[in-house]
């Protein structure tokens, strides 16, 4: 379903949510679909914003254990950095966010 809701959403709010509350389910078939629908919202709706949350939950698939969650992490973070121009990042206390892509000088 985070798939489908992010390939053609009927509402990117709506989809936003969706696709963050499922990241954090106990199947990783379902976080893993549920984190490519962040990639899949930075394309088909380029004005929701990608807010701490969902850095925090990319960034705890991106460190996952199951290969096909960390794929699809991957992959979505690929895909925010071309189509939103924004990577994640993170401190060394911990905290995630989308920041800018640096560019070469």
């Amino acid at each position: 379903m985070p798939i489908a809701i992010s390939l053609i959403p009927p509402d990117c709010e709506w989809a936003l949510a969706i696709c963050t509350d499922l990241a954090d389910h106990s199947d990783p078939t379902v976080r893993g679909n549920a984190v490519l629908g962040f990639g899949h919202l930075a394309r088909t709706c380029p004005d929701v914003p990608l807010n701490d949350t969902v850095a925090a939950r990319l960034g705890a698939a991106l460190n996952d254990t199951d290969s096909y969650v960390n794929g699809q992490a991957l992959s979505a973070h690929e895909d925010i950095m071309q189509f939103r121009d924004l990577v994640l990042c993170e401190s060394p206390g911990g905290a995630v966010w989308f920041g800018p892509r640096p560019r070469p000088t």
